[in-house]
């Protein structure tokens, strides 16, 4: 009778363990991709790397003109793109914020 229990109770911990390790190796696959244009005030995407979370890597691709990083934002090519100091341009939900 107490076999019974334990027979039921190791499914669940087998689904619990299958589930909460699934979700690391999601998190450790995860790359965001940064534009930025090839000046000094764009040099911020570089050091992104020291403050992600961990799991998360920052692919840094590197722009020569505006208009080539925000084709690139809006193709998804890039996740966002660094367009100076105090512009950026993403595209979340695939609409123009450039």
């Amino acid at each position: 009778m107490l076999a019974r229990p334990f027979k039921l109770a190791l499914p669940v911990l087998v689904a619990a363990l299958s589930i909460a390790f699934a979700t690391q190796v999601h998190a450790q696959d995860k790359v965001l991709k940064v534009g930025t244009l090839k000046l000094i005030h764009g040099i911020s995407a570089y050091f992104y790397e020291k403050f992600v979370p961990a799991g998360y890597t920052v692919e840094v691709i590197p722009f020569e003109s505006p208009t080539d990083g925000k084709n690139a934002v809006l193709t998804g090519t890039v996740d966002t793109c660094i367009h100076g100091i105090a512009r950026s341009c993403s595209a979340p939900r695939r609409a123009s914020r450039c």
